[in-house]
């Protein structure tokens, strides 16, 4: 289980829609976080997408976002089906066995 340091994400789809999501830090990377699971004493990301793959701007705390993502990301890549070409072409992991400890909110 790992503690990680969560960061508050704004993030603009290919369909003008917006949103914002968690974001955490893992190999070395930040990784958007559309939602998590819940498991007691620890959650599980039910999706991973590698933020350095879009073009997005870091802002410091106290701000209460933390990331801009400033490209469209693919809805379906957020919440739609991962179709073989989308799992080609981004950085992600789906439903990944990874747990992280609540709490670290930046």
């Amino acid at each position: 289980m790992r503690s990680a340091e969560i960061y508050k994400a704004l993030v603009g789809f290919d369909d003008g829609e917006m949103t914002h999501c968690d974001a955490v830090e893992y190999d070395d990377a930040i990784w958007l976080v559309p939602r998590w699971i819940d498991a007691g004493e620890y959650r599980t990301p039910e999706r991973m997408l590698r933020l350095d793959q879009f073009a997005h701007q870091m802002f410091p705390a106290p701000s209460a976002i933390n990331i801009a993502v400033n490209e469209p990301v693919p809805h379906a890549l957020y919440s739609g089906e991962l179709t073989p070409a989308l799992k080609e072409k981004y950085q992600l992991y789906d439903r990944p066995d990874f747990r992280f400890k609540p709490g670290g909110k930046r």
